[in-house]
């Protein structure tokens, strides 16, 4: 049964962030908390085409199996022309939360972010905007991955999607790329975030200095400062060449990351939750 209109009960609103195209509320009704998100209609788009985008995006994440790293779907409605995207609230935001980290947190939260993809590719399903804004904590410190705006079914990758830093090579050069491939890419962007660090390069593109000195020596040293330790979890993601790269499962065999001793619902082990 469909959640009401949130006017029509007693609640507090509280904006929880915003994207280009999208806002999320916190609506609280009694004892239970939702997200709410709003999403923008664009310049130029018919009511139509908007309506069809939303729920092209709920249907996507309507049609996954709940797994404990993904954020829940609860409930779509439209209601006098607009459309509202119910989900689980997510109170913790990991891109405030991974400063106090040490190693074996941040080790947690990317196996953890790596099932998440990893699940999703199981199902058939690119994300194409991983990032640590995408990323949230349940209140036990859980990491959960929101946000399939840019999803797609399959691997057949079509024009530019993701964020700014965050895109594999292929996807900014050619017209289709595998989406499940640069997913990876992105993964290992998602990793150097996680340690406190950045690429050196602000974009993977070829008149980025930083990307073409990268390119040619595919040395650690080139990808960030200090990250020697990890360069056999790194660079098989960074892998220029998307033939080469390393895919997910074999990622979640390396024997560093099956070692890693993560969180999940019932085995908590390190505490992530900061409150924003």
């Amino acid at each position: 049964m469909p959640l009401l209109f949130p006017r029509q009960y007693g609640h507090s609103e509280r904006q929880l962030g915003a994207g280009t195209t999208a806002r999320v509320y916190l609506y609280v009704h009694e004892e239970d908390l939702f997200a709410i998100k709003k999403i923008a209609r664009r310049e130029r788009e018919s009511k139509k085409e908007y309506l069809d985008r939303v729920k092209k995006e709920v249907h996507l994440h309507r049609s996954l199996p709940k797994h404990h790293n993904l954020v829940d779907f609860i409930d779509f409605f439209v209601t006098r022309g607009k459309p509202y995207y119910v989900m689980e609230y997510l109170p913790g935001e990991l891109c405030v939360s991974r400063k106090a980290l040490n190693v074996d947190s941040q080790l947690c939260l990317f196996k953890q972010l790596a099932l998440a993809v990893l699940y999703l590719q199981e199902q058939n399903v690119s994300h194409r905007d991983l990032k640590l804004a995408n990323c949230r904590l349940t209140s036990e410190g859980i990491l959960k991955l929101i946000d399939f705006g840019s999803s797609i079914h399959g691997n057949e990758g079509v024009g530019v999607a993701g964020s700014k830093g965050m895109v594999a090579p292929e996807v900014l050069r050619d017209l289709r790329y595998d989406s499940f491939k640069s997913d990876v890419w992105s993964l290992g962007v998602v990793f150097l975030e996680l340690l406190g660090r950045r690429t050196k390069w602000k974009e993977a593109v070829w008149y980025d200095k930083a990307f073409e000195l990268y390119s040619k020596s595919q040395s650690i040293d080139d990808v960030s400062d200090n990250l020697a330790e990890f360069q056999h979890i790194v660079l098989p993601m960074l892998e220029i060449d998307p033939l080469q790269r390393i895919t997910m499962s074999e990622l979640a065999k390396l024997p560093a990351i099956v070692r890693v001793n993560h969180c999940r619902p019932g085995n908590i082990i390190h505490s992530h939750y900061f409150s924003p």
